[in-house]
């Protein structure tokens, strides 16, 4: 186990970068794609101008993302672990959790809908992207997207491959990192992953180097899964939700433990991406963050 301290200075993320967001309804059916190219400047008087020049596809109008479109512009500042957005087009906070991991949340007010969002750098020049749009608590989109540096790209970055990381590779192995909420200092441990499939259900076992062992087992209701499982002797029981490489998973362990988490596969870079917010009594004290390749 590694200890590491409080994230002070994320990586930058100055340049030019282009964005391919795939978009799904809350009922997790897809509907449809925009395409962004994003420009990060830094002002004279230290802030970062944002700068999206926003297309959607043509399958998405009449859709509320049908409106994600133009050139809005915003500016952030950084006072680590957070970000601040000031508007025009974005005002919020976002919060660094480990080097290259981020989630952040606030409103689009010409846009017209409040939004959680993340970022997770994966390699120098690969960022995963995604989050919500929503009405208050009516979510209206998910989405979920892939980054690239424009000087480096090859078109525009696309999500391929099977959805469920079962398929792409049994076994997976990587790192998982928790960040403690009062303090941001992490701890890093090794993690293997069997997939599994019975007869009924289909999931994983997490086997994580000197702590619990857990089981959680899906099982297809209609257009969402049940969960079950275990963590040590512990049960769990949740609910999960496809959208497309994306699962998401609300659970209770226990009684009072409870887990919020997303995967995001990305199969063309052999990638599986974690990111779980624990809370105990209902007060968040850790974030997980998991990292897995093919192994």
């Amino acid at each position: 186990m590694t200890i590491h301290p409080s994230p002070s200075q994320p990586p930058s993320f100055l340049g030019a970068w282009l964005v391919q967001e795939y978009v799904y309804n809350p009922d997790g059916t897809f509907a449809g794609t925009v395409q962004q190219r994003r420009e990060l400047v830094r002002q004279p008087d230290g802030r970062i101008r944002v700068t999206q020049h926003c297309q959607p596809g043509p399958e998405l109008a009449g859709h509320p993302m049908g409106r994600f479109t133009g050139t809005p512009v915003f500016d952030l500042t950084v006072a680590p672990p957070y970000r601040h957005y000031h508007g025009p087009a974005v005002i919020g906070t976002a919060i660094t959790w480990s080097d290259g991991v981020m989630t952040g949340q606030g409103i689009w007010p010409e846009f017209g809908h409040n939004f959680r969002s993340f970022t997770i750098l994966t390699q120098p020049a690969r960022q995963l992207t995604g989050g919500k749009f929503s009405n208050a608590s009516q979510m209206v989109a998910n989405i979920i997207g892939l980054v690239v540096p424009e000087e480096a790209a090859n078109g525009w970055p696309t999500f391929s491959g099977p959805h469920w990381p079962g398929e792409l590779a049994q076994t997976w192995v990587g790192t998982a990192e928790k960040v403690r909420v009062s303090s941001l200092e992490s701890a890093v441990r090794p993690l293997h992953r069997r997939y599994l499939t019975q007869q009924g259900w289909q999931g994983w076992q997490d086997e994580p180097t000197n702590a619990p062992t857990t089981q959680w087992q899906l099982t297809a209701d209609g257009q969402r899964w049940r969960v079950s499982g275990n963590r040590q002797t512990i049960p769990l029981h949740g609910i999960g939700k496809q959208f497309g490489w994306l699962l998401e998973i609300e659970a209770v362990v226990g009684f009072n433990h409870t887990v919020m988490m997303m995967e995001l596969l990305d199969a063309a870079g052999n990638q599986l991406i974690g990111l779980r917010h624990w809370l105990v009594d209902n007060q968040l004290f850790e974030v997980e963050i998991t990292r897995l390749q093919p192994g």
